[in-house]
């Protein structure tokens, strides 16, 4: 049973870069099997490569950039002294 449920981390971390260890303990818990937080850290420390896993800005921007849109609001005066508010959208 041990070495099921170690096989079962390792192959989970391998294939779920961005799952932490409670992630995959609930995945596990979901299957039936009982296996501790610290024992799935344990496991993946020499599956996981050292790189970041996450997204980075760049990627994240590149993948929404159709979707991503600025606003600006500002307020100036005019040549009498009054206030004149302007927006300003840029998609």
């Amino acid at each position: 049973m041990a070495l099921i449920k170690r096989m079962a981390a390792v192959q989970a971390a391998r294939e779920n870069t961005t799952w932490g260890a409670e992630r995959i303990r609930g995945e596990l818990n979901k299957l039936g099997i009982e296996v501790s937080k610290s024992s799935i850290q344990k496991d993946m420390k020499g599956v996981r490569e050292r790189c970041s896993s996450k997204q980075t800005w760049a990627t994240f921007l590149r993948n929404h950039a159709s979707e991503i849109w600025a606003c600006d609001f500002l307020q100036i005066y005019h040549l009498f002294f009054r206030t004149v508010f302007v927006e300003v959208v840029d998609t």
